[in-house]
């Protein structure tokens, strides 16, 4: 049987809506865990737990028959989009709070440097 391109373009379509699928439940659970540490006080990144995942991500390469460092890239790439997405709903809720409660300039300027250390999202490669 001839493979027809519009078939396997179907397919690959497929392929990229259940991948997308996975990275948004990946993405939930991620932020599922953002919030617990937040609650506890923990920080949010985690640079050993990070190395850990890349280090799965590596040794699966092979059972993806891709290189190691191809896996580590599309891991980061992950990451970080996790880091800018609890980012931007860090961002709209302190938005929310300036606008119910607009704060000193003192308080604004004190608050937004310490909320930059905290919330350090840099994924550095191996």
């Amino acid at each position: 049987m001839k493979e027809k391109m519009p078939d396997l373009r179907d397919e690959i379509a497929r392929l990229d809506r259940a991948l997308l699928e996975l990275l948004e439940s990946r993405f939930q659970l991620a932020a599922r865990v953002g919030r617990l540490k937040a609650e506890r006080g923990q920080p949010v990144v985690v640079p050993e737990v990070e190395q850990r995942v890349l280090a799965r991500a590596r040794e699966a390469a092979s059972l993806c028959e891709t290189s190691p460092e191809v896996m580590e890239s599309i891991l980061i790439c992950i990451l970080k989009l996790r880091c800018r997405s609890a980012e931007a709903a860090r961002l709209h809720r302190l938005q929310t709070e300036i606008l119910r409660h607009p704060p000193s300039s003192s308080t604004w300027f004190s608050r937004g440097r310490a909320n930059t250390r905290s919330r350090n999202c840099s994924t550095k490669s191996t």
